[in-house]
């Protein structure tokens, strides 16, 4: 098989071919988990080792910039004009940065309104990527080619 890195995600360049492969062979294990992915690359001379950021300082930082996210994520609001409530922050990217701002001021801006949608646009494909294999939802498919054009539909997913 050869593996790519899904549009969005962030590994280094080369190693989605490795990362496949040793996924592939935890899955034939039956071992295929997070946990045993990690606990597999901790040695030096593990082909994953590098995918890790094993400096104790660093990554603490790191996931505490995840929990930040996390944290803002996390929270709802109702929109006057919405019945359900919704993120009461989405992130934005802005200058190469990811940035979170308030969903009214997201929807009142005719950019960040449509990036958002664009973003949720994306989502669908990806969705849609991820659970092709499945025909009892080929009627969700179909409203996702109505929504996002079936030729787009067809050129990100291949």
């Amino acid at each position: 098989m050869i593996y790519k890195v899904k549009s969005g995600f962030h590994l280094k360049a080369g190693v989605a071919q490795t990362v496949g492969e040793e996924c592939e062979r935890l899955e034939s294990e039956g071992r295929l988990t997070a946990q045993n992915l990690l606990d597999d690359s901790r040695p030096e001379d593990a082909p994953l080792h590098d995918c890790f950021e094993w400096d104790d300082g660093v990554a603490a930082e790191k996931w505490r910039l995840a929990q930040a996210s996390y944290i803002i994520r996390s929270i709802e609001v109702t929109v006057e004009e919405a019945k359900e409530p919704t993120r009461a922050f989405v992130a934005t990217v802005s200058d190469d940065k990811q940035e979170y701002r308030a969903i009214g001021y997201v929807l009142r801006s005719t950019d960040s309104r449509e990036a958002l949608l664009e973003s949720a646009r994306r989502e669908l494909l990806s969705f849609r990527r991820k659970y092709a294999t499945l025909y009892e939802l080929a009627k969700v498919f179909a409203a996702i080619d109505d929504e996002v054009g079936t030729q787009q539909t067809l050129e990100l997913a291949g």
